[in-house]
């Protein structure tokens, strides 16, 4: 028997529609087993040994009729993403994809979201593929800047009753508007990029929330002049 020390942990690992959740025990025969979750949203159990040929939970393939496969049309298989499907002779569905490598091709539609087929064949290489998930994983590529992290502060300073600045912002009833509190493309279409890095972001009128029609850029010595009185600050506190 081997040493479970030497077992992989298949955690967060996506075979198919499959993706696992956790380890669930063992088996009778002592076969470690693993709770997935299917794309579908049905749970099951399997062990290491199935996830070669099982590619989902089954259930949910039977269920799609041949006229609703219109609906899958963007979501993404493996490196495939669905174009449209295509009907073919005796009724058996063909989708027609796009492969990560570029490449289009037509698949039998079962094949294609039982996972058994997930990628036109090609031998795409590895920086290819990692360039791929970057890209999948990023959405407006600015997490970095000085705009993302004055979008972060503004929210922090409005919605967390932990951040110091709290306070003097949230806990005096300043909002973040609709537009801005979900989406930094917004926030950054309405501001814009920085003009200079000295500056900063501004309310014109302090007693009103952030929205595009109430902020500004501004230097540190216009955001001096434009405080609210002391003593009003005091009493807040």
């Amino acid at each position: 028997m081997k040493s479970d020390s030497k077992k992989k942990d298949l955690s967060g690992s996506v075979f198919g529609r499959l993706s696992v959740i956790s380890e669930h025990g063992k088996n009778k025969y002592g076969s470690v087993l693993w709770l997935c979750r299917c794309e579908c949203g049905v749970e099951t159990i399997l062990q290491s040994s199935q996830f070669k040929e099982t590619k989902s939970c089954g259930r949910c393939i039977s269920n799609i009729s041949a006229r609703s496969y219109h609906l899958i049309s963007g979501q993404r298989f493996g490196y495939l993403t669905v174009i449209k499907p295509r009907y073919r002779y005796r009724k058996k569905t063909m989708l027609i994809c796009r492969c990560v490598c570029g490449k289009t091709i037509q698949a039998l539609a079962l094949n294609i979201i039982n996972g058994g087929k997930t990628s036109c064949g090609c031998k795409v290489d590895k920086a290819t593929l990692a360039e791929d998930a970057r890209s999948r994983l990023t959405t407006h590529g600015k997490s970095r800047t000085v705009e993302y992290r004055a979008w972060k502060h503004m929210k922090e300073r409005c919605t967390n009753p932990n951040c110091k600045e709290y306070k003097n912002y949230g806990g005096r009833g300043i909002t973040v508007c609709k537009e801005w509190i979900n989406s930094f493309e917004c926030f950054y279409a309405d501001m814009g990029d920085k003009p200079d890095k000295k500056l900063s972001l501004d309310r014109i009128n302090n007693e009103k929330g952030y929205s595009k029609e109430n902020c500004r850029w501004t230097d540190s010595l216009t955001q001096l002049s434009n405080r609210r009185p002391y003593s009003k600050r005091r009493i807040n506190a």
